[in-house]
């Protein structure tokens, strides 16, 4: 491959925030720091963990107090999804 050849890397961002104001401004930092980045933004974690188990996220933003699981339960259960032969994630 040529050197000046570059090869374009996007980006997959997951964030997990109840409120829909942080979803909002977390997606646009997300986007503004990579124009190319893959926003994937989830009110519920439940939902983002069975996201989680079909794609590998390289960045994880979550909130720490959310309905149904907080932060850290989120973050243990997203260690433990499935994803078959893909690199592990955070």
């Amino acid at each position: 491959m040529p050197r000046d050849c570059k090869v374009a890397l996007m980006a997959t961002v997951l964030v997990v925030d109840d409120r829909v104001t942080n979803r909002a401004v977390l997606s646009r930092l997300a986007a503004a720091a990579d124009a190319d980045a893959e926003v994937h933004a989830f009110a519920d974690p439940r939902e983002a963990i069975a996201w989680a188990a079909e794609h590998t996220p390289d960045l994880v933003v979550t909130d720490f107090k959310m309905p149904h699981m907080d932060g850290a339960e989120f973050t243990r259960n997203f260690r433990k999804a499935d994803r078959g032969d893909r690199r592990a994630g955070p």
